[in-house]
């Protein structure tokens, strides 16, 4: 990975020429706005999003868009908050930006935590581009993660701690945001480095910030809250990011894949809404591990051949299905919330593999259950069944019988025939190419749902 050491200060990046042009648009277009923390190694080059507070989010988004196309950029994900957008953009050279544009720093995305006078007073000047000031970016870094993650970063406890004593700046947005009481426990704390009392009193953090805003602008606060729901409703229609999951039998190459292909979607995701799963959802825990049968289980997998797992007879089948239904019910519905704010799901395997082989899970059911039961089921974007020759399949897979190899590659191609969120990829190919051809669909996929969401009239 590239760091700010290797650009010279003569030398451009794709991310210097965005941030300069759509700095210059901006100041033209006589919009206020700064970067907010993450700055230090900017124009050049970030491992951060680049977030950007803008007093006019509408033109400053048409801006974006205007700039970006303009150096050979074009929006791959576009989730549209009540607060602004997360944008990332890419070229054809697989460079992948991310911007945020916000017109607020909001928890929730609506709540504020810095106000807009706050912002607007202490802007200064870091590398030619306008960026918030130490003091509001330490109160940032203070305030952002113990109201989302219930804790602070551990990068950022020094520079907390430098201005907890002596900076105003820095103490007068802590009481103006949590009142006296609070913003002097907390001050305490931070003084005297007691990060784990910290961490206790995040609940009240929360609780005191939400009121205050209620309590001081009910009006701008119900504006807010309505906005908020809308868009969540919105997103839910249509979601921004993307579920996908890898089908095929033991040796096609979805372990591989999914190694090489989930840093590939890491710089295209809103991390703390994107999963990795195999199989299923496990939102319901394990069910060896409500029975205490973990050892019994390992030792069950530990089998050279697939087919001799043991058969469960019918009754002990369907109740172990309707568990694992329930789950994957529960985790569909989870996940297309997550799915809806951004997030990437990976499946290595997925609830279709039930209908090829249940036995693998130890069960022993008539595919018309599982087929009926489907129905019901929030399922991915693309289910990839990775196709490949029983003869390569042989040579990867020795310990699988012929028999029930050629049983399941029979299975999964009548799935691909009948269901219209299959795709198939030759897994005969080599990893990287397997790897391209999912990346170029997937971010296909996302492009358009991108295009859905610039076109709204919110923008």
């Amino acid at each position: 990975m590239r760091t700010l050491k290797d650009y010279s200060e003569n030398k451009s990046t794709s991310l210097s020429l965005l941030l300069r042009g759509l700095f210059s648009e901006l100041e033209t277009s006589e919009i206020n706005f700064c970067i907010i923390g993450n700055y230090d190694s900017l124009p050049f080059y970030t491992e951060n999003d680049v977030d950007i507070w803008v007093s006019d989010i509408r033109t400053a988004k048409r801006l974006l868009i205007e700039t970006a196309k303009q150096i050979g950029f074009v929006p791959l994900l576009w989730n549209l908050t009540s607060n602004g957008v997360n944008c990332f953009l890419t070229n054809d050279k697989s460079e992948v930006i991310h911007i945020d544009l916000l017109k607020n720093v909001a928890w929730r995305s609506f709540i504020p935590i810095i106000s807009k006078d706050a912002l607007g007073k202490n802007i200064s000047n870091f590398n030619g581009l306008k960026v918030a000031s130490h003091e509001i970016a330490a109160f940032g870094h203070l305030l952002y993660p113990l109201l989302t993650f219930g804790e602070v970063k551990e990068k950022y406890k020094l520079r907390i701690h430098r201005f907890c004593a002596t900076n105003e700046i820095f103490q007068d947005l802590i009481y103006e945001a949590l009142g006296a009481s609070l913003a002097e426990r907390i001050l305490k704390m931070i003084c005297s480095e007691k990060w784990d009392d910290l961490v206790k009193v995040s609940r009240r953090v929360k609780f005191v910030i939400t009121v205050k805003f209620f309590i001081k602008k009910p009006v701008i606060f119900t504006c807010e809250l309505v906005k908020f729901v809308y868009f969540n409703f919105r997103k839910i229609i249509y979601p921004s990011g993307v579920a996908v999951a890898f089908v095929g039998t033991d040796g096609s190459g979805k372990s591989t894949l999914l190694e090489k292909l989930t840093p590939t979607l890491a710089e295209i995701q809103i991390k703390e809404n994107s999963r990795v799963r195999y199989w299923r959802p496990f939102i319901l825990p394990k069910i060896s591990a409500i029975f205490r049968q973990e050892k019994q289980k390992e030792k069950m997998n530990e089998r050279s051949y697939i087919s001799s797992v043991p058969k469960f007879n019918r009754i002990v089948s369907l109740i172990k299905f309707s568990y694992y239904f329930m789950d994957y019910f529960l985790g569909g519905i989870g996940s297309r919330l997550l799915v809806s704010r951004g997030g990437v799901i990976l499946y290595d395997r997925h609830y279709d593999d039930l209908l090829v082989y249940p036995e693998r899970f130890g069960m022993t059911l008539p595919t018309y259950i599982v087929k009926f039961c489907r129905l019901f089921l929030p399922q991915p974007d693309y289910v990839f069944y990775l196709k490949c020759s029983s003869t390569v399949l042989k040579e990867r897979k020795k310990e699988i019988y012929d028999e029930e190899l050629e049983r399941q590659i029979i299975e999964y191609t009548k799935l691909e025939s009948k269901y219209k969120n299959y795709h198939s990829i030759n897994s005969e190919l080599t990893a990287d190419e397997v790897h391209n051809l999912v990346k170029g669909i997937v971010f296909k996929k996302i492009g358009r749902k991108a295009a859905i969401s610039m076109n709204s009239h919110w923008l």
